[in-house]
């Protein structure tokens, strides 16, 4: 018997296939289901994590070199 076929057989007796979902041809591990918000999340973290700092501004070098390349 091979291994493969060995390891489906211990799966199905220990009934664990439910906890798998197929997602994007993949199979993923799911012992948990959890829903969370995103949106909520990322403001939360924008709340606790705050960076005061000004803003990128590109020399006149780097102008210089992007309309050479025709950017």
């Amino acid at each position: 018997m091979s291994i493969t076929l060995r390891l489906t057989n211990l799966i199905d007796k220990m009934k664990i296939q439910q906890l798998f979902i197929e997602k994007e041809d993949k199979l993923v591990f799911t012992p948990i289901q959890i829903s969370l918000n995103s949106s909520k999340i990322e403001k939360a973290i924008d709340k606790v994590i705050s960076f005061s700092g000004k803003p990128y501004k590109m020399n006149q070098f780097e102008k210089d070199i992007l309309e050479e390349l025709d950017f």
